[in-house]
């Protein structure tokens, strides 16, 4: 992971997320790249959007991206650019396409509070859904801290599939242990737990020569977000892990329903790749 997308409204949380994204790429040996996404009004001709885009907002989102950027890269020694995009689309839409060729975005969310914010809050998720590259939520109070312990919570019981090589790459390059929360709304039978266990033998087994220490843990639970939540806090994990799976219908509400609830509830950051 090379190349970060940062993108900015120059809110707190996003200036939070800035700091986050240059702090990680020291440690990811990474390059930043800003970006203000400038909605142009639909209601506007094309010399009349000419002249806003041109005269107005883009300048003054140049002005300041320029100054962001020199300042980390004054303050943190990496690379940093920026670009400023003008749109009357949806600026999920814009940032997603954007990101393309890019390895990370890392976006700021101030949680619940920020439902109907400018940027953040549900941008965020709609960016998630969007994306093709994974994105890294920061809450507007996290503060850049190693990242030691990875909590990666999915089902692999029911969806039959573990879904490791993007974390396991990120985990390699911040020298993080891996810890895989499988989550179930009820418990199995013993033969099933058996048959769990061998499975995360098998993980194991399969994932030794990749260098990341990987173990497992079960939570039962019908309330998937506040379990989770609760999970990460009791165990003072680093870091949250989901993947938005886009396969079947059972598949997409349980992992739709984990990532849109947590991203309003966690004060630590969330990295949710596909």
């Amino acid at each position: 992971m090379k190349r970060i997308l940062c993108p900015t409204d120059f809110s707190e949380a996003a200036a939070n997320a800035v700091q986050y994204a240059a702090q990680l790429a020291q440690k990811m040996n990474a390059g930043i790249t800003l970006i203000n996404v400038v909605q142009i009004l639909a209601d506007l001709t094309p010399e009349e959007a000419g002249v806003y885009r041109m005269e107005l907002n883009e300048q003054d989102s140049r002005k300041q991206l320029e100054e962001l950027s020199e300042a980390v890269i004054k303050t943190f020694k990496v690379p940093c650019g920026f670009v400023v995009e003008t749109s009357i689309g949806s600026l999920s839409k814009v940032i997603s396409s954007k990101a393309l060729g890019y390895d990370l975005i890392v976006m700021g969310t101030e949680g619940t509070c920020s439902i109907a914010q400018f940027l953040f809050g549900t941008k965020t998720y709609n960016v998630i859904r969007e994306a093709n590259v994974p994105v890294l939520m920061v809450p507007e109070d996290c503060q850049y801290k190693e990242i030691k312990l990875i909590v990666f919570a999915f089902d692999y019981w029911r969806t039959n599939q573990l879904p490791l090589t993007k974390l396991i790459e990120l985990a390699r390059i911040l020298n993080s242990e891996i810890l895989v929360l499988e989550v179930m709304e009820e418990s199995r039978s013993k033969k099933a737990e058996k048959e769990l266990k061998e499975d995360q033998k098998q993980i194991r087994q399969l994932y030794d020569d990749e260098g990341v220490a990987i173990r497992f843990d079960t939570i039962y639970t019908s309330d998937l977000p506040p379990s989770v939540n609760s999970y990460m806090l009791r165990n003072q994990a680093d870091l949250l892990a989901l993947c938005a799976i886009r396969h079947s219908l059972i598949e997409r509400i349980f992992h739709k329903s984990l990532i849109k609830n947590i991203s309003g509830m966690a004060s630590y950051p969330v990295f949710v790749f596909q």
